[in-house]
């Protein structure tokens, strides 16, 4: 008997649910269908507003606010701070005819660039991973602790339209790739790093031929060893070093980190972007700007309207409240 009772109070429930959204269906429908009457009726008013909202959705459209991007810039060989001044030197140039010459791009695509701005990124752990962006430069070297990322940064674009950014990106990246402190400080940092990983694989195979002598004597395995000839820039202390399993780890672990800094970084040039671009602003087609327009425009058509018609009414309403 309860399990009947509980059955058709959960009947009712949905039955009043279904209900209220039909009743509110047919609302929607019932104002919809009264307002289109009343806006018939009016043929004349209704058409100015509906001419009215199609030229704004147009002005809308073309004055409308520039899409705002944003891009990560890898900066390898050199600190972020000169690519962050250069970005921000090329908003120097938007305004005027030679940004076409001063960046790779067409007259076209330089037109629908508004803004140019870099900023820092954060890095706190100093790991690779991106924390926020620094808009407001409150985490540089003036701070307790520079958190700044030591190898990217980040260019925000403001545009037109959002299919040419992908160009303007590119435009960037190569023109600040064929600039010499980008391009000479990258090759400086790429053979150094050559040089890097040959002086350790050197250590390593150093490390392993004093092994095999050592453990060939016949007496026991002294714990140090003298060696003349080679570099102590690392981890030497005077003439000597120990020879340990953790030596050998170490250098393996300097290689390998040598390596993927230059295999993964310093491989893509002296500017480069791995990540995606990101887009901060929804598309606003000229379709929606006008449906947009012409619906508020007929809104206030219908207010108008109603106001003109009751302005009797109103006024009487308003003289009453005074004289109470």
């Amino acid at each position: 008997m309860e399990k009947d009772k509980k059955e058709l109070n959960l009947t009712d429930v949905f039955t009043a649910l279904w209900r209220g959204i039909a009743n509110c269906f047919k609302a929607c429908c019932y104002i919809i269908i009264w307002c289109l009457r009343y806006l018939y009726r009016h043929k004349w008013a209704t058409l100015f507003f509906l001419v009215a909202g199609i030229v704004a959705g147009l002005g809308h459209y073309k004055y409308r606010d520039p899409y705002r991007s944003g891009f990560l810039l890898n900066i390898p060989a050199i600190m972020p701070c000169y690519g962050v001044e250069y970005v921000n030197s090329l908003q120097k140039n938007i305004d005027s005819e030679s940004l076409a010459e001063f960046l790779p791009i067409s007259e076209e695509d330089a037109s629908k660039l508004k803004k140019v701005k870099a900023y820092y990124v954060v890095d706190c752990g100093q790991d690779g991973n991106i924390d926020f962006v620094d808009y407001k430069s409150k985490y540089g070297s003036d701070t307790i602790i520079n958190t700044w990322s030591r190898n990217r940064f980040q260019v925000e674009v403001y545009t037109k339209d959002e299919k040419c950014v992908p160009v303007i990106k590119d435009a960037i990246v190569k023109k600040m790739c064929s600039l010499p402190v980008f391009a000479d400080s990258w090759e400086i940092c790429r053979k150094e790093y050559e040089e890097r990983i040959r002086v350790f694989r050197s250590a390593l195979l150093t490390i392993d031929t004093v092994e095999q002598k050592l453990y060939s004597m016949d007496n026991h395995a002294p714990s140090f060893y003298s060696m003349s000839t080679y570099d102590r820039r690392e981890y030497f202390s005077e003439n000597r070093v120990q020879i340990f399993s953790q030596d050998r780890q170490y250098l393996l672990d300097r290689i390998g980190w040598a390596e993927r800094h230059y295999h993964d970084e310093l491989s893509m040039g002296p500017i480069s972007s791995t990540m995606p671009i990101l887009y901060f602003d929804k598309d606003k087609s000229l379709p929606l700007c006008i449906i947009g327009s012409v619906i508020l425009s007929l809104f206030v058509c219908i207010l108008l309207c109603l106001l003109i018609e009751n302005r009797r009414k109103i006024i009487d309403f308003l003289e009453d409240k005074q004289t109470i």
